[in-house]
């Protein structure tokens, strides 16, 4: 008696940094009230045909990191949160401010902007927690796939170490931009298509 083979499962969990998707849109940017708890499927659905189109997915969600310095951000964090299958993780620090003292006219070009010095912390912060949590879902699940949307270029030594280790990080990117990151994980997918497929899907399911 021959025996069938059923289809094996891959886990899949989708990490994005929001500020720097959201800047990447550009002209690919979707409708507004689209959300992640959509985006998130459809990426683990494309990585998971580029490494292995014969399994079934196991969609563990999507991870989003935001920013939580103000009161945008607060909005923004309330927004995702009530998405599907959408969890945030948000750096509430306010980081540092500026200094109440008066400057003098020649202090003034010379010292640093301390809320440029601050963005540059919170956006460090967050790609240190989206590493950690990319490694953590690897050491849990080392057959699983983690999707990457982030075009941070800090981000290639968790990459290169989870590739030695055997876990597959596939890049979601916007082409032409980060290609050194997307060279680096086993495989990558364009976002602008998966954008238009979901607009595509949303419009026929208006009329």
């Amino acid at each position: 008696m021959s025996l069938t083979p059923t289809n094996h499962r891959l886990g899949v969990q989708v990490f994005l940094d929001d500020r720097d998707f959201t800047s990447n849109l550009g002209d690919s940017a979707p409708d507004p009230r689209s959300d992640y708890g959509l985006l998130g499927p459809a990426l683990a659905e494309a990585a998971l045909e580029i490494v292995d189109h014969t399994a079934d997915l196991d969609y563990r969600g999507i991870l989003v990191y935001v920013a939580g310095r103000n009161g945008a951000d607060s909005e923004r964090i309330n927004h995702i949160g009530k998405q599907a299958g959408a969890f945030v993780t948000a750096d509430r620090r306010s980081g540092p401010r500026r200094s109440a003292l008066p400057r003098s006219e020649t202090d003034r070009g010379a010292l640093p902007d301390l809320d440029a010095g601050a963005e540059r912390l919170a956006d460090e912060s967050r790609q240190v927690q989206l590493a950690v949590d990319l490694m953590r879902f690897a050491s849990f699940d080392n057959r699983g796939i983690g999707v990457l949307a982030s075009s941070n270029l800090a981000l290639i030594p968790a990459v290169e170490a989870l590739k030695s280790a055997g876990f597959k990080v596939v890049h979601a990117a916007f082409p032409p931009r980060a290609t050194d990151l997307s060279r680096k994980c086993w495989g990558s997918i364009p976002i602008p298509p998966v954008l238009r497929s979901l607009r595509r899907a949303d419009g026929e399911r208006a009329t």
